[in-house]
């Protein structure tokens, strides 16, 4: 059936990781909440195409895998797996980087449903 969900996010992406989490964790929470938040600048999920989507969820990856190279730069004095470690986060803020040009740098606003907020549904 559904088989295990994964208590944190995945060494290597994985299309679809967010969905193979376990939302009780704080991991997946902390995850989905940025996927759908960032989704809300793009002018909401509702309007994101499959490969906008697809390109988020790499992009919401991207950054906690960031967070993790600098975490664990952070913890190590050996010069060596620093420098290995930064090598493999500036390839990660490059991709990172080309990601978020594609998807757009500016909040995009949402379109309203008149009928929804005339009857007091939106806003």
């Amino acid at each position: 059936m559904g088989g295990i969900k994964k208590r944190e996010a995945p060494a290597k992406f994985e299309p679809g990781f967010l969905k193979n989490m376990d939302r009780r964790t704080e991991a997946a929470r902390l995850l989905r909440e940025r996927y759908f938040d960032l989704a809300d600048d793009l002018g909401g999920i509702e309007t994101l195409s499959g490969i906008k989507a697809g390109l988020l969820e790499q992009f919401v990856f991207l950054e906690h895998t960031l967070s993790r190279f600098a975490s664990d730069m952070a913890a190590t004095e050996d010069p060596a797996v620093y420098a290995a470690i930064q090598g493999r986060w500036t390839q990660a803020v490059n991709a990172y980087s080309g990601i978020a040009t594609k998807l757009g740098l500016e909040k995009v606003a949402k379109e309203i449903d008149l009928k929804a907020y005339v009857a007091g549904k939106i806003g």
